[in-house]
């Protein structure tokens, strides 16, 4: 609920409050949220030159066509629901996967920094605390000095640093 009303306010006080209560505890929702999104017709994958439908093939197709054979995952907590079906969705296509979770904004540097050297890419879970300000930053920075590419949960993302992003689309969202 409370990640809906950061996505689909149209207030900016409206974001702010569904903040709010994400940081009050609510963020248990996001994974579900997401994997509801996943499923509606007309969402993508979007990065450089390339698409495709959610949830879980495409970005690892992608990874794959790139070369990647070892993906880092990193998440927060919330997401442990999701790694299972990540897992098998990376077994079959042939793509060791390396899911490592954050329990908190100060995890974020250790845990992304060791991940950093042993995987081809970083694939970041849409947590806020991992695609917003120094945590986002962090992230970022680490993948440029490490030639290291991000994947993330947001297209405007890429012009921060993120190498390629996924996201649903929201007009399908909100036509079907």
């Amino acid at each position: 609920v409370a990640m809906a009303l950061v996505l689909l306010s149209g207030s900016p006080w409206g974001s702010v409050a569904g903040y709010a209560l994400v940081g009050a505890g609510l963020a248990m929702v996001v994974p579900i949220l997401y994997g509801a999104a996943s499923r509606v017709p007309g969402t993508t994958l979007s990065a450089r030159g390339w698409s495709g439908e959610l949830p879980f093939g495409p970005v690892l197709a992608f990874a794959r066509s790139e070369g990647w054979r070892r993906l880092g995952v990193l998440y927060t907590p919330g997401y442990e629901g999701v790694v299972p079906a990540l897992r098998e969705a990376a077994r079959a296509a042939g793509i060791r996967l390396d899911p490592r979770p954050a329990a908190s904004r100060r995890d974020i540097p250790r845990v992304a920094g060791d991940m950093a050297g042993d995987n081809d890419a970083i694939w970041v879970l849409g947590d806020p605390a991992l695609t917003r300000g120094a945590g986002f930053a962090y992230l970022a920075e680490l993948s440029l000095s490490r030639r290291l590419p991000l994947l993330v949960p947001e297209a405007g993302l890429l012009q921060e640093g993120a190498f390629a992003a996924w996201e649903p689309d929201w007009a399908a969202v909100a036509e079907g």
